[in-house]
Protein backbone atom coordinates (compact mmCIF):
# COMPACT_ATOMS: atom_id res chain seq x y z
CA UNK A 1 0.00 0.00 0.00
CA UNK A 2 1.47 3.53 -1.47
CA UNK A 3 1.05 5.76 1.82
CA UNK A 4 -2.04 8.05 1.95
CA UNK A 5 -3.40 10.39 4.83
CA UNK A 6 -7.27 9.61 3.65
CA UNK A 7 -7.68 5.93 3.90
CA UNK A 8 -6.07 3.07 4.61
CA UNK A 9 -4.00 2.20 7.90
CA UNK A 10 -2.38 5.13 8.21
CA UNK A 11 -3.40 7.66 11.00
CA UNK A 12 -3.72 11.02 10.88
CA UNK A 13 -1.33 11.93 13.71
CA UNK A 14 1.65 13.25 11.53
CA UNK A 15 -0.04 16.69 11.42
CA UNK A 16 0.33 16.24 7.25
CA UNK A 17 -1.81 17.91 4.60
CA UNK A 18 -1.77 16.83 0.98
CA UNK A 19 -0.80 20.17 -0.82
CA UNK A 20 -0.46 19.50 -4.54
CA UNK A 21 1.72 16.96 -6.93
CA UNK A 22 5.18 17.21 -8.01
CA UNK A 23 5.23 18.23 -11.44
CA UNK A 24 7.11 16.16 -13.99
CA UNK A 25 8.54 17.12 -16.80
CA UNK A 26 9.27 15.59 -20.68
CA UNK A 27 12.41 14.34 -21.81
CA UNK A 28 12.26 17.37 -24.10
CA UNK A 29 11.57 19.59 -21.37
CA UNK A 30 14.50 18.09 -19.31
CA UNK A 31 17.57 19.38 -19.54
CA UNK A 32 19.57 16.62 -18.16
CA UNK A 33 19.46 13.44 -16.08
CA UNK A 34 20.97 10.27 -15.70
CA UNK A 35 17.94 7.81 -15.90
CA UNK A 36 18.11 5.32 -18.98
CA UNK A 37 16.20 2.68 -20.22
CA UNK A 38 16.68 -0.68 -21.66
CA UNK A 39 15.56 -0.79 -25.29
CA UNK A 40 17.11 -4.01 -25.87
CA UNK A 41 15.85 -7.18 -27.49
CA UNK A 42 14.79 -5.77 -30.47
CA UNK A 43 17.74 -7.67 -32.63
CA UNK A 44 15.80 -10.51 -31.78
CA UNK A 45 12.38 -8.33 -32.48
CA UNK A 46 10.88 -9.21 -28.39
CA UNK A 47 8.43 -6.29 -28.17
CA UNK A 48 6.91 -3.59 -30.59
CA UNK A 49 8.79 -0.36 -30.23
CA UNK A 50 6.27 1.63 -31.33
CA UNK A 51 3.88 2.62 -29.04
CA UNK A 52 6.69 3.10 -26.62
CA UNK A 53 8.07 6.48 -27.33
CA UNK A 54 5.35 9.25 -26.41
CA UNK A 55 4.99 7.42 -23.05
CA UNK A 56 8.77 6.93 -22.54
CA UNK A 57 8.97 10.73 -23.30
CA UNK A 58 6.25 11.65 -20.92
CA UNK A 59 8.38 10.06 -18.63
CA UNK A 60 11.22 12.44 -18.86
CA UNK A 61 14.04 9.24 -19.49
CA UNK A 62 16.88 11.38 -21.03
CA UNK A 63 19.01 7.72 -22.15
CA UNK A 64 18.08 4.21 -23.64
CA UNK A 65 20.04 1.63 -24.02
CA UNK A 66 19.79 -0.33 -27.46
CA UNK A 67 21.48 -3.16 -28.71
CA UNK A 68 23.67 -3.29 -32.55
CA UNK A 69 21.83 -6.40 -33.49
CA UNK A 70 24.87 -7.22 -36.16
CA UNK A 71 22.20 -10.46 -37.53
CA UNK A 72 19.60 -8.72 -37.43
CA UNK A 73 21.44 -5.98 -39.54
CA UNK A 74 23.61 -8.48 -41.79
CA UNK A 75 21.68 -11.29 -43.41
CA UNK A 76 23.86 -12.08 -46.31
CA UNK A 77 27.91 -12.02 -46.05
CA UNK A 78 29.06 -8.11 -46.16
CA UNK A 79 25.36 -5.94 -46.94
CA UNK A 80 24.12 -4.46 -44.13
CA UNK A 81 20.48 -3.36 -43.90
CA UNK A 82 19.85 -0.52 -40.86
CA UNK A 83 16.80 0.68 -41.81
CA UNK A 84 15.36 -1.47 -38.45
CA UNK A 85 17.88 0.75 -36.33
CA UNK A 86 17.24 4.09 -38.23
CA UNK A 87 14.01 4.22 -36.78
CA UNK A 88 14.32 3.19 -33.61
CA UNK A 89 17.58 5.47 -33.33
CA UNK A 90 15.14 8.78 -35.09
CA UNK A 91 12.57 7.84 -33.13
CA UNK A 92 14.19 8.04 -29.42
CA UNK A 93 15.81 11.20 -30.52
CA UNK A 94 12.88 12.81 -32.13
CA UNK A 95 11.49 12.43 -28.53
CA UNK A 96 14.26 13.64 -26.76
CA UNK A 97 15.88 10.74 -25.35
CA UNK A 98 19.41 10.14 -26.18
CA UNK A 99 20.47 6.34 -27.44
CA UNK A 100 23.46 4.57 -26.50
CA UNK A 101 24.40 1.26 -28.46
CA UNK A 102 25.52 -2.19 -27.07
CA UNK A 103 27.70 -3.52 -29.73
CA UNK A 104 26.78 -7.24 -28.83
CA UNK A 105 26.03 -10.40 -29.64
CA UNK A 106 27.29 -12.25 -32.81
CA UNK A 107 25.89 -13.28 -36.07
CA UNK A 108 24.93 -17.08 -37.34
CA UNK A 109 26.77 -16.55 -40.85
CA UNK A 110 30.14 -16.45 -38.99
CA UNK A 111 29.09 -17.90 -35.76
CA UNK A 112 27.95 -21.38 -37.36
CA UNK A 113 27.77 -23.48 -33.37
CA UNK A 114 25.65 -20.68 -32.36
CA UNK A 115 22.03 -22.25 -30.86
CA UNK A 116 19.87 -19.72 -32.56
CA UNK A 117 19.61 -17.36 -35.51
CA UNK A 118 20.31 -14.74 -33.35
CA UNK A 119 23.69 -16.21 -31.95
CA UNK A 120 22.99 -14.31 -29.12
CA UNK A 121 25.75 -14.98 -26.32
CA UNK A 122 28.57 -16.15 -29.68
CA UNK A 123 31.71 -13.51 -29.26
CA UNK A 124 33.90 -13.68 -32.23
CA UNK A 125 36.61 -13.59 -30.20
CA UNK A 126 35.52 -17.44 -29.75
CA UNK A 127 34.52 -18.29 -33.40
CA UNK A 128 38.03 -17.50 -35.40
CA UNK A 129 39.36 -15.02 -37.44
CA UNK A 130 37.20 -14.69 -40.41
CA UNK A 131 34.16 -13.80 -37.39
CA UNK A 132 36.45 -11.22 -35.62
CA UNK A 133 37.24 -9.81 -39.05
CA UNK A 134 33.27 -9.35 -40.12
CA UNK A 135 33.02 -8.16 -36.43
CA UNK A 136 35.29 -5.25 -37.53
CA UNK A 137 33.67 -4.58 -40.22
CA UNK A 138 30.26 -4.25 -39.18
CA UNK A 139 31.25 -2.24 -35.65
CA UNK A 140 33.50 0.08 -37.86
CA UNK A 141 29.36 0.32 -40.31
CA UNK A 142 27.76 0.74 -37.32
CA UNK A 143 29.76 3.20 -35.69
CA UNK A 144 30.34 5.20 -38.59
CA UNK A 145 26.43 5.19 -39.17
CA UNK A 146 25.56 6.81 -35.74
CA UNK A 147 28.53 8.22 -34.24
CA UNK A 148 26.85 11.98 -35.11
CA UNK A 149 23.70 10.48 -32.65
CA UNK A 150 25.26 8.03 -30.29
CA UNK A 151 28.00 9.34 -28.03
CA UNK A 152 28.52 6.10 -25.84
CA UNK A 153 29.08 2.61 -27.46
CA UNK A 154 28.94 -0.67 -25.04
CA UNK A 155 31.17 -3.61 -25.93
CA UNK A 156 29.69 -6.53 -25.29
CA UNK A 157 26.10 -7.70 -22.86
CA UNK A 158 27.28 -9.19 -19.64
CA UNK A 159 30.76 -11.28 -21.02
CA UNK A 160 31.15 -12.69 -17.83
CA UNK A 161 27.40 -14.84 -17.84
CA UNK A 162 27.53 -18.14 -19.48
CA UNK A 163 24.23 -17.43 -20.91
CA UNK A 164 25.57 -14.48 -23.08
CA UNK A 165 29.27 -16.09 -23.83
CA UNK A 166 29.84 -19.46 -25.77
CA UNK A 167 30.98 -21.82 -26.17
CA UNK A 168 32.92 -22.65 -23.58
CA UNK A 169 33.27 -20.72 -20.36
CA UNK A 170 33.32 -17.06 -19.69
CA UNK A 171 37.18 -15.91 -19.99
CA UNK A 172 38.44 -12.85 -18.97
CA UNK A 173 41.34 -12.69 -21.13
CA UNK A 174 39.01 -13.48 -23.97
CA UNK A 175 36.29 -10.42 -23.25
CA UNK A 176 39.79 -8.17 -22.29
CA UNK A 177 41.06 -9.34 -25.75
CA UNK A 178 37.47 -8.41 -27.38
CA UNK A 179 37.61 -5.10 -25.89
CA UNK A 180 40.64 -4.42 -27.27
CA UNK A 181 39.84 -4.94 -30.79
CA UNK A 182 36.41 -3.97 -30.81
CA UNK A 183 37.94 -0.23 -29.09
CA UNK A 184 40.38 0.33 -31.76
CA UNK A 185 37.29 0.16 -34.58
CA UNK A 186 35.20 2.52 -32.27
CA UNK A 187 38.16 4.85 -31.67
CA UNK A 188 39.39 5.07 -35.36
CA UNK A 189 35.89 5.87 -36.51
CA UNK A 190 34.52 8.13 -33.90
CA UNK A 191 37.57 9.32 -32.11
CA UNK A 192 35.23 11.74 -29.25
CA UNK A 193 32.49 8.82 -28.52
CA UNK A 194 33.44 7.56 -25.48
CA UNK A 195 33.65 3.55 -24.76
CA UNK A 196 32.02 1.29 -22.31
CA UNK A 197 33.17 -1.84 -20.85
CA UNK A 198 32.13 -4.62 -18.68
CA UNK A 199 28.07 -5.05 -18.47
CA UNK A 200 29.58 -7.37 -15.68
CA UNK A 201 26.77 -9.14 -14.62
CA UNK A 202 28.97 -10.25 -11.03
CA UNK A 203 31.34 -8.81 -9.20
CA UNK A 204 33.48 -11.34 -8.81
CA UNK A 205 37.55 -12.31 -9.67
CA UNK A 206 36.57 -11.97 -13.20
CA UNK A 207 36.35 -7.85 -13.12
CA UNK A 208 39.59 -8.01 -11.39
CA UNK A 209 40.63 -10.11 -14.11
CA UNK A 210 39.88 -7.80 -16.56
CA UNK A 211 41.60 -4.74 -15.05
CA UNK A 212 44.34 -6.90 -14.43
CA UNK A 213 44.77 -7.68 -18.26
CA UNK A 214 44.27 -3.82 -19.43
CA UNK A 215 40.55 -3.37 -19.97
CA UNK A 216 40.92 0.43 -18.48
CA UNK A 217 42.80 1.32 -21.63
CA UNK A 218 40.63 -0.07 -23.89
CA UNK A 219 37.28 2.24 -22.40
CA UNK A 220 36.20 5.12 -20.39
CA UNK A 221 33.37 3.96 -18.68
CA UNK A 222 33.01 0.42 -16.25
CA UNK A 223 29.05 -0.96 -15.90
CA UNK A 224 27.46 -3.38 -14.08
CA UNK A 225 24.39 -5.16 -13.78
CA UNK A 226 22.44 -5.88 -10.76
CA UNK A 227 19.28 -8.14 -10.37
CA UNK A 228 17.36 -9.78 -7.01
CA UNK A 229 14.16 -8.85 -5.04
CA UNK A 230 16.27 -6.82 -2.40
CA UNK A 231 17.10 -3.90 -3.81
CA UNK A 232 20.05 -3.10 -1.32
CA UNK A 233 21.52 -6.14 -1.24
CA UNK A 234 25.12 -5.82 -1.06
CA UNK A 235 24.79 -3.11 -3.83
CA UNK A 236 26.96 -0.18 -1.57
CA UNK A 237 29.64 -2.60 -0.47
CA UNK A 238 30.02 -3.53 -4.22
CA UNK A 239 30.10 -0.37 -5.53
CA UNK A 240 32.81 0.17 -3.21
CA UNK A 241 34.90 -2.61 -3.92
CA UNK A 242 34.86 -1.72 -7.77
CA UNK A 243 36.13 1.14 -6.83
CA UNK A 244 38.74 0.36 -5.11
CA UNK A 245 39.44 -2.12 -8.53
CA UNK A 246 39.18 0.66 -9.89
CA UNK A 247 41.23 3.20 -8.17
CA UNK A 248 44.39 0.56 -8.39
CA UNK A 249 43.55 -0.59 -12.15
CA UNK A 250 42.27 2.48 -13.88
CA UNK A 251 41.60 5.74 -12.10
CA UNK A 252 40.10 7.51 -15.51
CA UNK A 253 37.06 5.22 -15.19
CA UNK A 254 33.40 5.85 -14.29
CA UNK A 255 31.07 3.32 -12.80
CA UNK A 256 27.43 2.99 -15.00
CA UNK A 257 24.75 0.79 -13.66
CA UNK A 258 23.89 -0.13 -16.53
CA UNK A 259 20.97 -2.38 -15.98
CA UNK A 260 18.45 -3.57 -12.98
CA UNK A 261 14.77 -4.93 -13.62
CA UNK A 262 12.22 -6.32 -11.79
CA UNK A 263 9.00 -8.47 -12.93
CA UNK A 264 5.41 -7.32 -12.24
CA UNK A 265 4.06 -10.51 -11.87
CA UNK A 266 5.79 -13.98 -9.52
CA UNK A 267 4.93 -16.54 -12.45
CA UNK A 268 4.89 -17.00 -16.13
CA UNK A 269 7.72 -15.08 -17.69
CA UNK A 270 11.21 -15.82 -17.59
CA UNK A 271 12.30 -14.21 -14.83
CA UNK A 272 11.67 -16.74 -12.07
CA UNK A 273 14.58 -17.71 -11.84
CA UNK A 274 14.39 -14.85 -8.90
CA UNK A 275 12.63 -17.09 -6.64
CA UNK A 276 9.64 -14.95 -6.27
CA UNK A 277 6.90 -15.55 -4.17
CA UNK A 278 4.74 -12.69 -3.95
CA UNK A 279 5.52 -10.33 -6.81
CA UNK A 280 2.97 -7.32 -8.67
CA UNK A 281 2.78 -3.87 -9.81
CA UNK A 282 2.82 -2.50 -6.82
CA UNK A 283 6.29 -4.13 -5.76
CA UNK A 284 7.99 -3.74 -8.65
CA UNK A 285 6.70 0.17 -7.98
CA UNK A 286 8.55 0.42 -4.77
CA UNK A 287 11.32 -1.93 -5.69
CA UNK A 288 12.25 0.46 -8.79
CA UNK A 289 12.15 3.43 -6.15
CA UNK A 290 13.95 1.52 -3.51
CA UNK A 291 16.77 0.53 -6.37
CA UNK A 292 17.14 4.11 -7.85
CA UNK A 293 17.58 6.00 -4.17
CA UNK A 294 20.32 3.43 -3.29
CA UNK A 295 22.29 3.86 -6.81
CA UNK A 296 22.62 7.35 -5.65
CA UNK A 297 23.59 6.38 -2.05
CA UNK A 298 26.32 4.53 -3.57
CA UNK A 299 27.33 7.33 -5.27
CA UNK A 300 26.15 6.34 -8.92
CA UNK A 301 24.43 8.66 -10.79
CA UNK A 302 24.13 6.64 -14.26
CA UNK A 303 21.27 4.06 -13.52
CA UNK A 304 19.46 2.04 -16.49
CA UNK A 305 16.16 0.38 -15.43
CA UNK A 306 15.49 -3.23 -17.90
CA UNK A 307 12.87 -2.74 -19.75
CA UNK A 308 11.00 0.03 -21.38
CA UNK A 309 7.96 -2.55 -22.40
CA UNK A 310 7.12 -6.45 -21.40
CA UNK A 311 8.71 -8.56 -23.93
CA UNK A 312 5.78 -10.51 -25.89
CA UNK A 313 6.12 -10.49 -28.98
CA UNK A 314 8.41 -13.43 -28.52
CA UNK A 315 9.57 -15.82 -25.94
CA UNK A 316 12.67 -14.67 -24.23
CA UNK A 317 15.63 -15.88 -25.77
CA UNK A 318 19.64 -16.15 -24.39
CA UNK A 319 22.71 -17.82 -25.36
CA UNK A 320 21.30 -21.26 -24.92
CA UNK A 321 18.90 -20.73 -27.58
CA UNK A 322 15.63 -22.29 -26.14
CA UNK A 323 13.28 -20.10 -25.75
CA UNK A 324 11.53 -19.32 -22.60
CA UNK A 325 8.58 -17.51 -21.66
CA UNK A 326 7.91 -13.91 -22.06
CA UNK A 327 9.24 -10.81 -19.85
CA UNK A 328 7.51 -9.17 -17.39
CA UNK A 329 10.16 -6.41 -16.41
CA UNK A 330 8.76 -3.51 -18.42
CA UNK A 331 7.54 -0.23 -17.09
CA UNK A 332 4.82 -0.80 -19.37
CA UNK A 333 2.58 -3.29 -19.94
CA UNK A 334 2.40 -5.04 -23.52
CA UNK A 335 0.66 -4.67 -25.72
CA UNK A 336 -0.41 -1.42 -25.83
CA UNK A 337 2.29 0.20 -23.72
CA UNK A 338 0.09 0.71 -20.91
CA UNK A 339 2.06 1.82 -17.89
CA UNK A 340 2.04 0.42 -14.58
CA UNK A 341 2.51 2.07 -11.29
CA UNK A 342 6.48 1.99 -12.07
CA UNK A 343 6.20 4.27 -14.80
CA UNK A 344 4.97 6.62 -12.80
CA UNK A 345 7.56 6.09 -10.00
CA UNK A 346 10.32 6.85 -12.63
CA UNK A 347 8.67 9.99 -14.34
CA UNK A 348 8.57 11.35 -10.80
CA UNK A 349 12.04 10.22 -10.32
CA UNK A 350 13.24 11.86 -13.61
CA UNK A 351 12.35 15.55 -12.42
CA UNK A 352 13.38 14.92 -8.62
CA UNK A 353 16.64 13.22 -9.42
CA UNK A 354 17.74 15.30 -11.87
CA UNK A 355 20.75 18.09 -12.72
CA UNK A 356 19.50 19.95 -9.72
CA UNK A 357 20.16 16.74 -7.75
CA UNK A 358 23.39 17.20 -5.64
CA UNK A 359 25.84 15.03 -3.34
CA UNK A 360 25.34 16.49 -0.07
CA UNK A 361 25.59 15.25 3.74
CA UNK A 362 23.30 16.68 6.41
CA UNK A 363 23.08 15.64 10.41
CA UNK A 364 19.78 14.14 11.13
CA UNK A 365 18.04 12.02 13.01
CA UNK A 366 14.70 9.42 12.64
CA UNK A 367 13.21 8.02 15.74
CA UNK A 368 15.29 7.37 18.55
CA UNK A 369 17.73 4.31 19.22
CA UNK A 370 16.35 3.73 22.96
CA UNK A 371 15.41 0.24 22.98
CA UNK A 372 15.09 0.41 26.82
CA UNK A 373 12.59 2.60 26.71
CA UNK A 374 9.37 0.39 27.85
CA UNK A 375 7.27 3.08 26.02
CA UNK A 376 8.84 2.49 22.53
CA UNK A 377 9.37 -1.53 23.32
CA UNK A 378 5.10 -1.95 24.08
CA UNK A 379 4.42 0.06 20.70
CA UNK A 380 5.17 -2.94 17.89
CA UNK A 381 4.87 0.10 15.09
CA UNK A 382 7.83 1.95 16.07
CA UNK A 383 10.67 1.41 13.78
CA UNK A 384 14.21 2.09 14.36
CA UNK A 385 16.20 -0.15 11.55
CA UNK A 386 15.62 2.79 8.93
CA UNK A 387 17.58 3.36 6.02
CA UNK A 388 18.10 7.43 5.48
CA UNK A 389 20.75 9.66 3.43
CA UNK A 390 20.36 13.60 2.61
CA UNK A 391 20.84 15.01 -0.71
CA UNK A 392 20.42 18.48 -1.98
CA UNK A 393 18.11 19.88 -4.39
CA UNK A 394 17.93 23.96 -5.92
CA UNK A 395 20.14 24.44 -1.84
CA UNK A 396 17.77 23.20 0.11
CA UNK A 397 18.59 19.78 2.00
CA UNK A 398 16.99 16.33 0.65
CA UNK A 399 16.32 13.83 3.03
CA UNK A 400 15.20 10.72 1.88
CA UNK A 401 14.20 7.59 4.04
CA UNK A 402 12.79 4.30 4.69
CA UNK A 403 12.25 0.84 5.77
CA UNK A 404 13.99 -1.63 3.94
CA UNK A 405 11.82 -4.69 4.50
CA UNK A 406 11.02 -7.39 2.08
CA UNK A 407 8.73 -6.19 -0.17
CA UNK A 408 7.02 -9.90 -1.43
CA UNK A 409 5.78 -10.01 2.71
CA UNK A 410 3.47 -7.21 1.42
CA UNK A 411 3.58 -5.24 4.97
CA UNK A 412 1.23 -2.53 6.04
CA UNK A 413 4.25 0.05 7.94
CA UNK A 414 2.29 2.26 10.73
CA UNK A 415 4.57 5.12 12.34
CA UNK A 416 4.17 5.34 16.16
CA UNK A 417 4.38 8.90 17.87
CA UNK A 418 7.92 8.48 18.44
CA UNK A 419 8.94 8.16 15.00
CA UNK A 420 10.50 12.03 15.10
CA UNK A 421 12.45 13.85 12.83
CA UNK A 422 15.66 15.91 13.93
CA UNK A 423 17.70 17.60 11.22
CA UNK A 424 19.94 20.55 11.91
CA UNK A 425 20.38 23.17 8.92
CA UNK A 426 23.98 24.06 9.05
CA UNK A 427 24.46 24.41 5.32
CA UNK A 428 22.84 25.84 2.16
CA UNK A 429 19.39 26.98 2.54
CA UNK A 430 17.38 26.52 5.54
CA UNK A 431 13.88 24.55 5.31
CA UNK A 432 11.50 26.90 6.68
CA UNK A 433 8.32 24.89 4.80
CA UNK A 434 8.74 21.26 4.95
CA UNK A 435 6.98 19.09 3.16
CA UNK A 436 6.97 15.01 2.40
CA UNK A 437 7.10 14.23 -0.70
CA UNK A 438 5.95 11.00 -2.23
CA UNK A 439 7.88 9.90 -5.23
CA UNK A 440 5.47 7.05 -5.98
CA UNK A 441 2.54 8.84 -5.95
CA UNK A 442 3.90 11.86 -6.89
CA UNK A 443 1.60 13.57 -3.59
CA UNK A 444 3.17 16.51 -1.54
CA UNK A 445 2.13 16.69 1.83
CA UNK A 446 2.63 19.92 4.12
CA UNK A 447 3.69 19.28 8.08
CA UNK A 448 1.38 21.29 9.94
CA UNK A 449 2.87 20.60 13.12
CA UNK A 450 6.69 21.45 13.39
CA UNK A 451 9.62 23.58 15.35
CA UNK A 452 12.11 25.18 14.15
CA UNK A 453 14.47 26.40 16.57
CA UNK A 454 18.35 28.22 16.03
CA UNK A 455 18.48 26.59 12.61
CA UNK A 456 16.72 22.88 14.03
CA UNK A 457 13.85 21.19 12.51
CA UNK A 458 11.97 19.13 14.82
CA UNK A 459 9.30 16.80 13.67
CA UNK A 460 7.20 15.31 16.15
CA UNK A 461 5.88 12.66 14.19
CA UNK A 462 6.82 10.89 10.69
CA UNK A 463 5.22 8.23 8.67
CA UNK A 464 7.32 5.32 7.67
CA UNK A 465 6.55 3.07 4.88
CA UNK A 466 8.89 0.24 2.96
CA UNK A 467 9.65 2.43 0.21
CA UNK A 468 11.74 5.68 0.00
CA UNK A 469 9.99 9.14 1.11
CA UNK A 470 11.11 12.55 0.88
CA UNK A 471 11.19 15.34 3.15
CA UNK A 472 12.73 18.90 1.94
CA UNK A 473 11.41 22.45 2.04
CA UNK A 474 8.51 23.46 -0.20
CA UNK A 475 10.72 25.65 -2.37
CA UNK A 476 13.10 22.48 -3.44
CA UNK A 477 10.01 21.11 -5.56
CA UNK A 478 7.76 21.78 -8.55
CA UNK A 479 4.55 21.76 -8.12
CA UNK A 480 1.53 20.83 -10.91
CA UNK A 481 0.27 23.68 -11.55
CA UNK A 482 -3.01 22.15 -13.29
Amino acid sequence: MFFDTEQGPFPCAYGLMECGRLHSRTSEEIEHNDFSIGFETLDRELFDPEPCYDKLSECGIKWARIQSGWSRTEKSQGSYDFGWQDRIVGQLISHGIRPWMSLTFGNILYSPEAKHPSAVGSPPICCGPEAISAWERFVAAVVRRYRDRIPFFEIWNEPDNPLFWGPGKPEAKEYTDLARITSAVIRREAPEAKIIGGAFSGRSEYITKCLEYGLGSFCDILSFHTYGMQPEYCLCSEVKALKARIRKHAPHLQLWHGESGCPSESRDHFDEWLKLYHCDREVQAKWLARKIVTTFRAGIRFFSYYHASDLTCKPYIDGRGIPTKVGRCGLLHAPGAVPKPSWHVMKHFCSLFDAELKFDAFHFQIGNDNVNDPILESNPEFYTNILADSFTRSGYPFYVYYYPGDLQRNQILRSAIGNSFTAISDQGAAISEPVLADPCTGKIFRFQDFQIRSGILLLKSIPVTDYPLIITDLNALDLDKR
